[in-house]
């Protein structure tokens, strides 16, 4: 048994269920794009080099890879298949390298979806322009009489 991920490269917030629309099409095979985004690329890199692909790999270090699969990349797109042995290990390293990275990572067995920090902060502007909104009322009307 494998464990899936799907990491992806956008400049504005996603929600999980459009990454889920994303992931199930790119499970089905529909080609998204086939330019590879340079994030993604680079991300790429230095997985290889840190965790070789499984198809590049022979005796015990094939047997020892924490990959189930060949990786899967096409433009803003990079599917990992993880064994499940070494999934929650993996799944730590992949998170923490692809926040770094300014990538999303979708969990598709758990249907979550992973911001990296600098969306994460964009994502909470509405909430806090309208809460600097509400204080600066508050405020103004505190400190004038009528």
């Amino acid at each position: 048994m494998s464990y899936k991920l799907l990491l992806m490269h956008s400049n504005t917030p996603v929600k999980s269920v459009d990454v889920q629309r994303i992931y199930d099409k790119f499970s089905a095979g529909e080609q998204i794009s086939h330019n590879i985004d340079p994030k993604i690329n680079k991300f790429l890199e230095q997985l290889k080099s840190d965790f070789p692909e499984k198809g590049k790999l022979s005796g015990t270090d094939a047997e020892t890879s924490p990959w189930a699969e060949k990786f899967v990349a096409t433009g803003s797109f990079l599917v990992l298949d993880m064994v499940q042995p070494s999934s929650s290990e993996m799944m730590k390293y992949v998170n923490n390298m692809a926040n770094r990275s300014g990538l999303i990572v979708f969990d598709p067995q758990e249907k979550r979806t992973y911001l990296p920090l600098k969306l994460e902060f964009v994502n909470q502007l509405p909430l806090a322009s309208a809460l600097l909104f509400v204080l600066t009322f508050l405020w103004f009307i505190s400190t004038n009489t009528y």
